[in-house]
């Protein structure tokens, strides 16, 4: 093959709109991008295990349920994560914060009153 300006354009040409596809990816596909919070409170269970299939990291922010020693624990890939007990001195209630990378399986143990995600 001869060396053109043409076939040299061309191939310039490919190579950027594949660096710029590739960018556009990198931006779509990043945590913030397109996620919000949403109140899942009606359709979350207690002890119910559930997979994070959204593409991307997720929080959880669940808050408890108001009573005095009512513990609420988050788990990550069967792990606990976090967890927070109430106590009356503090309103009877508590919450917690989690991430949950993408694919990871998520759980939050307890009562609790709202369950909002970050997806």
């Amino acid at each position: 093959n001869t060396l053109t300006s043409t076939n040299t354009d061309q191939a310039l040409t490919a190579a950027q709109g594949k660096k710029l596809n590739d960018e556009k990816l990198a931006i779509t596909s990043a945590f913030g991008v397109g996620q919000i919070n949403q109140n899942v409170t009606s359709s979350r269970v207690a002890n119910t295990t559930y997979t994070n299939s959204t593409g991307k990291d997720i929080f959880i922010m669940v808050t408890s349920g108001a009573g005095n020693n009512i513990t609420v624990a988050g788990y990550v890939n069967d792990a606990v994560v976090v967890s927070s007990q109430t106590s009356s001195a503090y309103g009877g209630i508590t919450s917690i914060t989690f991430h949950v990378p993408n694919g990871s399986t998520y759980k939050v143990t307890g009562s609790f009153s709202q369950w909002v995600e970050y997806r």
